[in-house]
């Protein structure tokens, strides 16, 4: 029996927890009839295991494996595959550099064999990650590419990646009212597709547009949601993000012990997690939690130490968030010249990179305005 066929079958047998020792037993079955092509689906599908289990260098173990066995045997389809979740892992693991390089090597490799869903996810793909970066405007563009492909070819489920992606970006250059129609259309979709993960990703993002938006009660409402379901998928990142938000929106209500069992869970899921953006947030939203507790000086130490983590990974919107962050604690903690000079640097550098939002909070501190927690 070809052991690829195997996996059709096991997987909805053994579900998440068993499927990792289905795919070691297909893999020596197939080591044994010597198909380096199902050597290779099967090492790419035990990395994807890893991946859903948030253990990202245990995939990017096993990504790497498969990639080696596909460029021995000239599998150029296998190398696009394996080089797109190669580049998924190193994004969440914190790599961007080598993240985008990998994007882009899939999406030369996806063209050369005219796999355009390929092309068009990695598109997308590219378009995340340079968020990430903190490039707005290339993002933009990447999305925009993956739209026109996946409308072409009929791919549903990647247009809503493509519209959260897009509603993102929008947020950031202060389009608000935009980014929620963008988000609430990602929404339609993924409810018509009866896909609860993307959802729940959909109710993220319109409970942090909520937020921005000044409306903290529905941002709470929307951003509880989102981790349940995330809860029910042990997905740890996106639990991560969406506790993190929870937090933020109770602490803008004045529900101080609320935001700190929700900053707690946040943290606590973003350390059994490797995506280091997740934690980011967290991070920063525990020390906006530390500061309402009176403890200004750790809190600015948290964001001290956060901003070097986060400019050696090359995270240029959470660089710009976190600068944000640790000036609006400066001026509300009696540092106000420094925090001032913060600001005021913080305002042309997000004017500069089109994070318009980031800018139009910042003169608002500047001009006297309360913190948003």
């Amino acid at each position: 029996m070809d052991p690829s066929v195997l996996i059709v079958y096991t997987v909805p047998v053994y579900g998440q927890s068993g499927l990792r020792n289905v795919y070691e037993d297909a893999l020596r079955l197939a080591r044994q009839v010597g198909s380096q092509r199902t050597i290779s689906v099967i090492t790419a599908n035990i990395g994807n295991v890893f991946y859903d289990q948030g253990k990202y260098t245990d995939a990017r173990r096993y990504y790497e494996q498969a990639l080696e066995i596909n460029r021995r045997v000239d599998n150029k389809g296998g190398m696009a595959s394996d080089l797109g979740n190669l580049a998924n892992v190193l994004q969440g693991l914190g790599d961007l550099s080598a993240c985008v390089s990998a994007q882009e090597q899939a999406l030369q490799a996806f063209r050369d064999v005219g796999d355009r869903r390929g092309e068009a996810v990695t598109l997308a793909n590219l378009g995340s990650v340079l968020i990430d970066r903190g490039e707005l405007i290339p993002a933009k563009q990447r999305y925009e590419q993956a739209a026109t492909l996946l409308r072409e070819i009929g791919f549903q489920k990647g247009q809503t990646a493509v519209l959260l992606g897009l509603a993102a970006i929008l947020e950031a250059q202060d389009h608000l009212t935009e980014a929620r129609a963008s988000t609430l259309e990602a929404l339609a979709l993924s409810q018509k597709l009866k896909d609860d993960s993307d959802a729940a990703l959909s109710q993220w993002q319109l409970a942090h547009i909520a937020f921005e938006q000044g409306n903290t009660s529905e941002a709470e409402g929307l951003a509880r949601s989102s981790a349940e379901e995330f809860a029910r998928e042990k997905s740890m990142a996106n639990g991560c993000s969406s506790a993190a938000l929870l937090g933020r929106a109770l602490l803008a209500q004045g529900k101080l012990k609320e935001a700190q069992t929700a900053t707690d869970s946040a943290l606590a899921l973003c350390q059994k997690g490797q995506v280091k953006s997740s934690r980011f947030q967290a991070e920063m939203v525990g020390a906006a939690v530390t500061f309402k507790t009176g403890k200004a000086a750790r809190a600015l130490q948290i964001l001290d130490s956060l901003q070097a983590e986060i400019r050696q990974g090359g995270f240029g919107g959470y660089e710009l968030e976190s600068r944000l962050f640790m000036g609006e604690i400066e001026i509300n903690s009696g540092r106000v010249a420094s925090g001032h000079a913060r600001l005021e640097a913080l305002e042309k550098d997000a004017q500069q990179k089109s994070f318009s939002l980031i800018a139009r909070k910042t003169q608002l501190q500047l001009k006297g305005g309360s913190p948003e927690f």
